[in-house]
């Protein structure tokens, strides 16, 4: 049928879009430049080695049509037949999905699901009790294990993450040819609000995305970097979708504070300091590539205060100075270590002077100088690593006419808050030898969904666009269908007569007839016919 199902359907609203409440009608997916990345995985180098390797992922032909193998199905079956859209590109066809695919019931098991050619999965997610399992999130509708059929056979036994994305990984391995699978993580905590990676945030969720499916990813930085492959190129790949909390996806792909600094090592390595609006302070960790981009990976708040200025010696040993909060002139000083998987260990903070406004900079390796105000004076004092590398011993204070130190910039790199046509005022930034800048963020592992209530911003740096299946979802869905994949969560049988089908149409009933004859009627890839 080619693409006659969802196209055609389209044409045929988009005649009738001025009657409908549209929505904004916005030139581009994508805003801006943003800075590109092509690696996968953090480099397995300590702190205190030579320069970051950067291997390269393994690339699409690892995965192509040519290499391909059909898909060894656990029933007396096979998937429709190719109908030329293993060339068209992944947003120009439809996907059996389903909604809740935790649940069981009707919707069957994870691994039925999969094995019937559904191939976009969605797993609600919390991170309340991260502690208690096992460092891991746990899935469940209203609240954690709410909901989860981790009784029944095809699914894990239980209700943390990580095994029903392993799950989904050891089937991929099992049926390789299979069109790309989409996994919809809808997030109904708050992850932004962790003080770090050790406590479940966004950083440490990229990390086990990248843990679990390696190269078989097909990332939002990859994206970027050539736009949709074909169906083809995309066969055995896995596409993670980010949804649901609103602070965690628009912080996913821009951060916004105040008083920026920045310090990078002789080894590429770099940590980046800044304060909230609400005088919290927070790190970001990360590594230069060859292009003068930084990929950032870890993202964490380690105290509170503000006026931050930070330095960090070839060993990864970082030195944070700042004052505490806005009625005080009380300067502190804090050590920390940049572990091997970019995230840090902090020791404790120790007041050490008072003032305003500190600077301070290397002297040799272990030895710091900071400059602070001091009615109308400036002083300097300088502190030793102390032996066990995790205080600072000072010395005594003295006035001098030196000029600060400048801790936004460090080895042609500089940190920056300034307004981003695509993400709003305030947002953090970084450029190389004042060249363009680019948003400090997460890698773009997974591809943020807009819905309703969304800002104008993210609607322009998201990629995929969702509602549910309401008697206003297509007016609000049909703008963005020709720019993005589009998901309607909980489709029933009364929508199947629609002008028109988003590219997931996520029922909670898969093996129903109704939407059995819906799948092949709208040549669903990968959906297996019935004998």
């Amino acid at each position: 049928m080619g693409d006659a199902p969802k196209l055609a359907s389209l044409s045929q609203s988009m005649d009738s879009t001025l009657e409908l409440d549209a929505g904004p009608q916005l030139s581009t997916p994508f805003g801006e430049d943003q800075s590109v990345h092509r690696d996968a995985g953090i480099p397995d180098a300590a702190m205190d080695v030579g320069p970051v390797e950067h291997p390269q992922d393994a690339a699409t032909d690892d995965f192509a049509l040519a290499d391909a193998e059909p898909i060894d199905s656990a029933v007396d079956a096979a998937p429709v037949a190719d109908s030329g859209y293993w060339s068209r590109s992944y947003p120009s066809v439809i996907f059996g999905a389903t909604h809740n695919s935790y649940s069981g019931g009707e919707r069957g098991s994870l691994t039925e699901q999969l094995t019937i050619g559904v191939r976009m999965l969605e797993l609600d997610v919390h991170v309340d009790g991260y502690y208690t399992a096992d460092d891991d999130w746990r899935i469940g509708h209203w609240r954690a294990g709410n909901d989860v059929a981790d009784d029944l056979d095809g699914n894990p036994d239980n209700d943390r993450l990580t095994p029903w994305l392993q799950l989904i990984q050891d089937w991929s391995n099992s049926n390789r040819g299979h069109a790309p699978i989409t996994l919809a993580i809808d997030l109904k905590d708050t992850l932004s609000d962790q003080p770090g990676p050790d406590q479940g945030n966004l950083g440490a969720l990229n990390r086990t995305l990248l843990d679990v499916f390696g190269n078989k990813l097909f990332k939002a930085d990859d994206l970027q970097v050539r736009g949709w492959p074909s169906i083809g190129e995309l066969r055995d790949r896995i596409i993670v979708v980010l949804s649901g909390n609103r602070a965690d996806t628009q912080l996913y792909w821009r951060d916004v504070g105040k008083d920026p600094t920045l310090s990078m090592n002789a080894h590429g390595r770099v940590v980046q300091i800044h304060a909230s609006f609400q005088n919290e302070l927070w790190f970001w960790t990360g590594f230069k590539r060859n292009d003068e981009t930084i990929d950032w990976w870890h993202h964490g708040q380690y105290d509170t205060g503000q006026e931050p200025a930070v330095v960090m010696n070839d060993s990864g040993i970082i030195f944070d100075i700042h004052r505490t909060h806005h009625n005080s002139d009380r300067i502190y000083g804090a050590v920390g270590h940049l572990n091997p998987d970019f995230t840090i260990t902090w020791f404790d903070a120790r007041h050490f002077i008072d003032g305003r406004n500190p600077s301070v900079t290397l002297v040799g390796q272990d030895r710091v100088r900071v400059i602070v105000d001091d009615d109308g004076e400036r002083e300097l004092i300088e502190g030793q690593l102390s032996e066990d590398r995790t205080q600072i011993a000072w010395g005594d204070a003295s006035t001098t006419a030196f000029a600060h130190f400048d801790n936004s910039r460090s080895q042609g790199f500089e940190a920056v808050v300034a307004p981003d046509l695509t993400a709003g005022l305030n947002t953090l930034q970084y450029r190389f030898e004042l060249g363009v800048l680019k948003r400090i963020q997460y890698q773009q592992i997974m591809f943020a969904e807009y819905q309703r209530g969304d800002s104008n911003e993210f609607a322009l740096n998201s990629y995929f666009a969702a509602a549910a299946a309401d008697d206003n979802a297509g007016a609000f869905l049909i703008p963005w269908a020709l720019t993005k994949p589009t998901r309607m969560w909980s489709f029933h049988e009364d929508r199947i007569d629609d002008v028109f089908f988003p590219t997931f149409p996520a029922t909670d009933e898969p093996f129903a007839d109704w939407y059995h004859e819906f799948m092949i009627r709208v040549d669903a890839i990968d959906w297996v016919p019935r004998r």
